[in-house]
């Protein structure tokens, strides 16, 4: 059952400025001569990280530091429940960053710059070296950010890195490939004023018919092909990265059922929750929480999703119900996450790929298997609104590598990628699209195609980009365009308000009939 109406309870202010990274955060991406075999220290090592930060200092007086614990995520532990601490804990290290002397901090972070938090590694997809993703803190004075003209220096760092490649790269084993942005999926910066695109197209709507037999299924066209009308999914290992709530949460749930809900009784038995807490910037409550979602008039008003995960999984169960459904929070409960939630999952399954898996030292438990990865999520900026931020296509295509490479290194292990088209298009949304226009995919969607700005990029054909069709088969209206390479999948309509538009924060309901996936839902309601 999903809530009838969208409350105002926890939503979020609307009508916010629009961004599409974290502030004052830099991600590069090296290609290390190194084998991963090397271990991860002489790897790092071979970066030569000291030298990008003193070059990068030279000429715009921004300073790196390194990513902390409390920026990456970790598996779920019980001190993980109190937010209230993590808070504190947030607060308190926040404070004491700012007491270092910039002679202090520039000693401590010639050496922290080698730490392997917030450093992902991959095969490199040509079968020599390593990948590496870096991930790090902007810093600079007041001086530093009235000379850039900005309060972040991302897009300073980002476009003098990428403009000046050959005076970041000193000779050694290692080539610094690129820098980005650590890259918002679908939801808001670390302030309450403002807010990204690229979330559901309307909140959780309530399925007032029950099925007699407590289970509805999804009937495929008869006119697909018969492998795929008999296929199972049997051998398959599934990967949803996306939202997750709490187990506890989902075993209530099915309790709270009477054990009436077999779809949900069979996500809870036979799908593997791989809770991750986030880093503290998306997962520690309160007003400055990053949140997205839209109103049932299109709005960005932000509202809880925790279960969106397992709403995909429960269609995927339903649809395959021999393969092995694994999900990981990547996204918050607001279904906000970064490039760096997201590498983390991709460095967990490569290693359960890799001959050897290098946290287990035993060969991986997936190699030779087949694995599908769903990203029902939006990253980076949409091609649309690249002059809105200063980008072009030449300037902006660097900025994607630290997603495009890894995804490239797992795809050569054989793994295939669904990705989300992205929900943007339609009359209501007046951020990327104010005429109304049908978008082309999102990425990491949009990777299926070849790259704008970079000669030679095929495409990674391991994507399938997929778009949403309502229920008279016809292209929904807030759905992206998945282009020739995709496909349409079933995913309703806009909901029609019962009443003329009220306060955004005041909840409203939805008018009957309603052209919807009828899913799991467990938060409480």
């Amino acid at each position: 059952m999903m809530d009838k109406t969208q409350s105002s309870k926890d939503v979020q202010k609307p009508e916010r400025t629009t961004v599409f990274w974290h502030s004052n955060q830099l991600v590069v991406t090296h290609h290390s001569l190194l084998d991963m075999s090397e271990g991860k220290q002489p790897i790092i090592e071979s970066l030569q990280l000291e030298a990008l930060s003193s070059k990068l200092q030279t000429l715009s007086r921004l300073q790196l530091e390194p990513f902390i614990r409390r920026d990456v995520p970790h598996p779920y532990r019980l001190e993980d429940d109190d937010g209230d601490e993590r808070h504190r804990r947030h607060q308190y290290d926040d404070d004491e960053g700012h007491r270092h002397s910039e002679q202090e901090a520039s000693s401590s972070i010639k050496n922290s710059l080698q730490s392997s938090i917030g450093k992902y590694f991959f095969p490199h997809p040509s079968g020599e070296g390593t990948l590496v993703v870096s991930f790090f803190h902007i810093r600079g004075d007041a001086t530093t950010f009235s000379s850039i003209g900005s309060t972040d220096g991302t897009p300073t760092a980002v476009k003098l890195i990428n403009g000046q490649l050959a005076q970041f790269n000193p000779s050694g084993p290692s080539r610094l490939l690129a820098a980005s942005p650590n890259w918002l999926n679908g939801g808001t910066g670390n302030d309450p004023n403002y807010v990204t695109v690229g979330c559901p197209a309307s909140p959780p709507i309530p399925a007032n018919d029950p099925c007699p037999s407590g289970n509805w299924h999804i009937i495929l066209p008869e006119k697909l092909p018969e492998a795929i009308l008999n296929a199972t999914g049997d051998g398959v290992q599934v990967f949803v990265l996306d939202t997750l709530p709490q187990q506890q949460q989902i075993f209530d749930a099915v309790v709270a059922s009477g054990n009436s809900n077999p779809l949900l009784v069979d996500i809870a038995e036979s799908v593997a929750l791989n809770y991750q807490v986030l880093s503290d910037v998306l997962d520690v409550p309160g007003p400055n929480q990053p949140a997205t979602g839209n109103d049932i008039y299109g709005r960005l008003v932000g509202f809880p999703m925790s279960d969106h995960g397992l709403f995909i999984a429960g269609i995927i169960r339903d649809l395959a119900p021999g393969a092995n459904v694994e999900c990981i929070r990547v996204l918050n409960d607001y279904a906000v996450g970064d490039t760096a939630m997201l590498l983390n999952a991709f460095a967990y399954i490569q290693n359960r790929l890799s001959d050897i898996n290098p946290v287990t030292g035993e060969p991986g438990d997936l190699l030779n298997t087949p694995v599908v990865i769903n990203m029902s999520l939006t990253a980076t900026l949409p091609e649309e609104a690249l002059s809105q931020w200063g980008f072009t296509d030449q300037t902006v295509a660097p900025a994607r590598m630290a997603l495009l490479l890894p995804m490239q290194a797992l795809a050569a292990r054989g793994v295939v990628f669904t990705a989300s088209s992205g929900n943007g298009s339609g009359p209501r949304d007046q951020v990327t699209n104010p005429p109304g226009e049908r978008l082309q995919p999102r990425y990491p969607a949009a990777f299926a195609y070849p790259l704008p700005g970079v000669e030679g990029e095929p495409g990674l054909a391991a994507m399938i980009p997929v778009g949403a069709v309502n229920g008279e088969g016809l292209a929904a209206s807030y759905s992206n365009y998945p282009g020739e390479l995709g496909i349409g999948a079933y995913g309703g309509e806009l909901p029609r308000a019962v009443t003329g538009a009220p306060s955004a924060t005041t909840g409203t309901s939805a008018q009957l009939p309603i052209d919807s996936i009828l899913g799991v839902y467990t938060a409480p309601f």
